[in-house]
C-alpha cells in the first residue's frame, strides 16, 4: 500500500513540476504561482508520508534485533551473577556468541533491508513487468511492409474512457502520393485519427490495412519506418541542433550535406551559421534556447 502511494503522488508531484516550467510564461502572467506551488505541496506530503513509513520500518528490524540480542545477553549475565553461577566461563562463551554475532549482525541486516526494499518497490516493479510482458515481439518473425497504393481504415472505433467512443465507424481510404486536410473542432479527435494511422494508437475496433495487409504486432515496426511526422509541439533533446535533426551524436558520422539541405530548405541555416557552434549549437532544456518558430524549424528539418 505504502509503495502504491509513494508511487502515485510521486507521479502527480512531478507531473506538477513538469506543468510549472513548462508553463512558466502562464504561470507568471496569471499569477498562478500559489495554486501550483499548493498542489505540489500537497502531493509531496502525501509523497513523503509513506516514503517516511518505508524508510522507519526498513531499519526498525535491526534495532529489534540489537535491542533483542543486548537485552538476552544482559538478561543471562545477571541471571549467573545474581544466583551466583559460575559466570567467568559464561562470559568467555558469550563473548564468542558477541564476536559472531557483530559479524553475522551486518550481512543479516542487508537482507532485511533489500527484502523491504524489494517489496516496497513491488508496485513498480509490476509495472514495469507488465510493460515489458504488453510490447514483448519476437524479432525474429518481424514481418516486411512496403507502401505502394493506398491507406484504408475499415470501421474503427476508438475511445479513451469506457464506452465513450472519440471515433465511432470511421471509415477512410488514402492513395498514395495524394494530400488530404483532417479537420474538424477541438477534441473531435484529429490527433487520435494520426495516432491509428501511424500505428501509435490500437483501436479498439476495426482494422487499419496498407496495401490490403492489416497492421498488427509483427509489421507496425516496418510500417513507422514509412512515416515522417512533425508533431503540434516538437520535442527536443537537451543537446545539438545537429543530434535534434538526425538523432546522432555528436561524434557519430552523418551525410553532412544531406543536413545542410535540409536546413537550407526550412531556411533554418541563417540561424546555424550565426551561432559559433554551428550544428552543435546546444538547444537547452525543452529547447529554452530558441523561440517557438525555431523549434517548429528543427522539428520540419527531423521529418
Amino acid at each position: 500500500v505504502w509503495s502504491k502511494q509513494r508511487g502515485e503522488f510521486g507521479d502527480k508531484k512531478n507531473s506538477n513540476l513538469i506543468d510549472f516550467f513548462q508553463g512558466i510564461r502562464e504561470v507568471l502572467i496569471f499569477s498562478l504561482q500559489d495554486f501550483f506551488l499548493g498542489d505540489f505541496e500537497k502531493n509531496n506530503i502525501k509523497f513523503l508520508t509513506p516514503q517516511k513509513k518505508i524508510l522507519f520500518f526498513g531499519i526498525l528490524p535491526r534495532i529489534v534485533m540489537e535491542m533483542i540480542f543486548s537485552l538476552t545477553f544482559l538478561s543471562i549475565f545477571f541471571y549467573y551473577i545474581f544466583n551466583d553461577y559460575d559466570y567467568k566461563n559464561m562470559i568467555l562463551s558469550a563473548s564468542v556468541i558477541l564476536v559472531l554475532a557483530l559479524r553475522i549482525f551486518p550481512s543479516f541486516n542487508k537482507i532485511i533491508f533489500n527484502l523491504n526494499q524489494y517489496r516496497y518497490a513491488f508496485e513498480a516493479i509490476l509495472k514495469v513487468n507488465s510493460f515489458i510482458k504488453s510490447s514483448e515481439i519476437n524479432y525474429n518473425s518481424i514481418e516486411s511492409l512496403n507502401f505502394n497504393k493506398k491507406i484504408a481504415l475499415n470501421n474503427i472505433n476508438f475511445g479513451f474512457i469506457k464506452n465513450q467512443l472519440l471515433l465511432e465507424n470511421l471509415n477512410l481510404e488514402i492513395s498514395k502520393g495524394s494530400k488530404i486536410g483532417i479537420i474538424g473542432e477541438t477534441g473531435s479527435g484529429k490527433t487520435t485519427l494520426i495516432d491509428i494511422i501511424t500505428g501509435l494508437l490500437k483501436p479498439d475496433k476495426g482494422t487499419l490495412l496498407i496495401d490490403d495487409i492489416e497492421i498488427n504486432k509483427l509489421n507496425t515496426e516496418s510500417w513507422v519506418k514509412n512515416i515522417s511526422y512533425i508533431s503540434q509541439k516538437t520535442f527536443l533533446f537537451n543537446s545539438s541542433i545537429r543530434q535534434n535533426i538526425c538523432f546522432k551524436k555528436d561524434n557519430e558520422i552523418i551525410d553532412e550535406k544531406k543536413l545542410t539541405s535540409v536546413l537550407n530548405l526550412c531556411d533554418f541555416q541563417k540561424f546555424v551559421d550565426s551561432k559559433e557552434e554551428g550544428t552543435l549549437f546546444h538547444v537547452g532544456e525543452f529547447g529554452g534556447n530558441l523561440s517557438g518558430g525555431q523549434k517548429q524549424k528543427i522539428g520540419i528539418a527531423r521529418a
